[in-house]
């Protein structure tokens, strides 16, 4: 009812206007012509556009400021030049503040009638509006001060400062949170910057809100406390998301992701891809097809966390829009058959999209997945040039001559391999030579550069204590050797925890073996029970399950440092999940902007796997691109009845996996076993669909007949 009566009141006005106006035309009332073109322009439809255009220049014609400004803005787009003819008629002839701006920003922009840009002369007339008290002259004036317009005006934060404090002053919103940016570069001025940004945030201003929370996040911010800190920043991250600020979103996504709490990030991640971001995209479906999140990234629950469906669409259309993460990860579910059919033409065919646009990972993981050895060969040196580390290691490894080995081990390393690293590291004759690239590689965490000091310092200084501690450090990273070492040292204060560990990897009993199938479908963090106090009483007891638990407690607080001791700790009690977790913080790095060291995490998901957990193989297995050694690890983490891997290994066709699928009752094992068993397809799958299995619904809702037409014959139009 409300909407009808504002509908017939607008319907009225706009008569009654145009009464007047044909009325006044005669007498030539611009006023009425003006007020008319307003409501005409303001409407969408375009021929109350032209009806606007028409009594606009009606008014102008008559001597109208205000009118000559309103015909240039509806004429802009359809001639350029009589639009700047009306804005120098209104700013010059008439003195007209917001025609001497918007001529002004022709002049700058360079969109007048030639083309030519005039940075003096739109300086002049920003100038003469902001004597007239324009905020938006005003606000132009700081950033031109504030970016510099070379050669014609070099930056001047002093003069930009200024111009942006008096149209913050006035209440422009973008000048508010330009200036809010601006001042907190000082600290003299970071308390006025905040107030500032809070302000404009406050006005719904989603750049605000969004510099705002990124402020919040940097440790040198002077703020109540830390959990305050990260609250605010949250707070702000979600209004500005809320408002479809894609950074916004972006953030707000790592920071949940970051601390094992992807869910809540969700919602946030669909709009922004529905909105086409290609992260956003990316992100949603890392989301729910690999949770990686810390906490529960290290083990793939029973089902996804989502429509594995869409995922798959943004997935693509991340893809397809050239994002190469998306890319690679693409390619890597057709290589090994995870929720899409395996196909290795479609998975080098995605890789080969990265690589012809200049992604080096992408060319050097193509170079994995072709056969021919010459077009082998192409794509590694493909991938080299573009800065590959691990294809100039491979090329390292293929090279015939001693010399040109050497080469691509330097060019390698000088690409940040740690790999090529260490082994150039023991190949240089000088000790200075040697000692920096062995330093690079063990502060990053290379165990076998830990090692490397720890035996230098007990042969060349018999410094016992660095012996110690540099063992330790490689032995915390997996190393079997350092752990071996330790285990038999009889001096160490630590040598019976240490016999416990290199014990447990090398003999894992039956009893171990199941308590590893049993967690496989766990997600780590479910311990996460009792109060605070008793968690950290036991874990300073020496409980590794406590210690695992207050390890992913400092996670969800951010407390990354604190949460790789702990994790350390629980591994050092037994605790197989803290390894897995410490393999995935040292290969998905967060929080503490430190460098990704496959070399640790490896390791350490080796020391994980040797010791019978089927999930740690498991991840082995998805980031190995050798075919016969991913499917031997895959039969490893299967032999553990990991049911990815079975499903993975259904999917591929291998001998026996079928007889391993016996008593699964998760969906995407269903679904392979329904595809390789056409007896019990219908059952399988319809199990399957039943457990949400999006590709399994699709046969299931068709006609009897059909189905089993359809399903005896193998044959799924999918």
């Amino acid at each position: 009812m409300v909407r009808h009566h504002r509908r017939r009141r607008d319907h009225d006005a706009k008569a009654w206007l145009d009464k007047a106006a044909q009325a006044d035309c005669a007498r030539c009332d611009p006023e009425a012509l003006l007020t008319l073109a307003r409501k005409l322009a303001s409407g969408g439809d375009a021929g109350q556009k032209d009806d606007a255009i028409r009594y606009a220049m009606q008014a102008a014609e008559c001597g109208l400021p205000p009118a000559m400004l309103l015909t240039a803005e509806l004429i802009r787009g359809l001639d350029p030049g009589q639009s700047l003819q009306w804005l120098r008629r209104a700013a010059q002839l008439h003195d007209l503040a917001p025609a001497q701006t918007a001529l002004g920003q022709c002049y700058e922009q360079g969109s007048g009638a030639d083309g030519s840009r005039d940075i003096r002369q739109a300086l002049q007339l920003y100038k003469k509006a902001s004597a007239q008290s324009d905020t938006d002259a005003q606000f132009l004036l700081g950033v031109a001060y504030q970016e510099g317009r070379p050669p014609e005006l070099l930056p001047d934060l002093a003069t930009a400062t200024r111009w942006l404090r008096l149209a913050a002053g006035n209440g422009h919103l973008q000048a508010q949170s330009r200036l809010g940016r601006l001042l907190l570069d000082d600290d003299a001025t970071a308390d006025e910057g905040r107030a500032l940004l809070r302000k404009a945030a406050g006005r719904g201003d989603v750049s605000a809100q969004a510099d705002l929370a990124r402020h919040l996040q940097n440790p040198s911010a002077e703020h109540a406390g830390r959990d305050d800190q990260d609250r605010q920043r949250v707070e702000h991250l979600r209004e500005a998301a809320s408002n479809r600020c894609i950074t916004a979103i972006i953030e707000l996504g790592q920071h949940y992701q970051h601390r094992g709490q992807g869910q809540l990030a969700r919602p946030f991640l669909i709009t922004g891809a529905e909105d086409g971001s290609s992260e956003c995209q990316f992100m949603l479906a890392e989301l729910v097809l690999f949770h990686r999140g810390v906490v529960d990234g290290s083990r793939f629950v029973a089902e996804p966390p989502g429509d594995v469906n869409q995922a798959l669409y943004f997935l693509r259309q991340a893809a397809l829009a050239g994002h190469w993460p998306a890319q690679i990860e693409l390619a890597r579910l057709h290589r090994i058959g995870l929720y899409v059919d395996v196909d290795l033409d479609e998975a080098r065919r995605w890789l080969r999209a990265g690589a012809n646009a200049g992604c080096a990972e992408a060319a050097f993981l193509l170079a994995g997945l072709t056969d021919d050895d010459d077009e082998q060969a192409r794509w590694l040196e493909r991938a080299s040039s573009l800065g590959s580390g691990d294809a100039l290691l491979e090329q390292a490894r293929r090279a015939p001559a001693p010399a040109k080995a050497d080469t691509f081990w330097e060019s390698a390393a000088r690409a940040g391999s740690l790999e090529a690293m260490v082994e150039i590291g023991m190949a240089q004759e000088t000790r200075l030579d040697r000692l920096h690239w062995m330093q690079v590689a063990a502060d990053a965490g290379v165990p076998k550069a830990q090692l490397w000091f720890a035996h230098q310092a007990l042969q060349e200084q018999n410094d016992v204590q660095t012996w110690s501690s540099w063992i330790e450090r490689a032995a915390d990273g997996g190393d079997a050797d350092a752990q071996h070492e330790l285990a038999t040292c009889q001096h160490h204060p630590h040598r019976d925890a240490w016999l416990r560990r290199a014990v447990r990897r090398d003999c894992p009993g039956p009893s171990d073996q199941e308590a590893n199938a049993a967690a496989d479908n766990e997600c780590l963090g479910d311990n996460d029970v009792g109060d605070d106090d008793s968690i950290v009483s036991a874990a300073k007891a020496g409980d590794g399950d406590a210690q695992l638990t207050l390890a992913f407690r400092m996670v969800r607080a951010g407390s990354w440092g604190q949460a790789r001791r702990w994790l350390r700790k629980s591994a050092r009690a037994g605790v197989r999940r803290a390894l897995t977790a410490l393999a995935l913080m040292h290969l998905y790095p967060v929080g503490d902007g430190r460098r990704p060291c496959k070399a640790r995490a490896m390791s350490l998901l080796q020391e994980a796997c040797d010791a019978g957990d089927s999930h740690a193989a498991f991840l082995m297995g998805l980031h190995c691109w050798g075919p016969d050694e991913s499917i031997a690890l895959l039969r490893r983490a299967a032999d553990g009845h990991h049911p990815l891997a079975i499903a993975m290994l259904l999917a591929q066709g291998i001998p026996g996996a079928v007889s391993l699928a016996g008593g699964q009752d998760h969906a995407e094992v269903l679904y392979q076993r329904a595809r390789s068993t056409p007896s019990d397809a219908f059952d399988l799958a319809t199990k399957a669909a039943r457990l949400g299995h999006a590709r399994a619904q699709v046969p299931v809702c068709w006609p009897w007949s059909r189905h089993r037409l359809i399903l005896t014959g193998s044959i799924w139009l999918l």
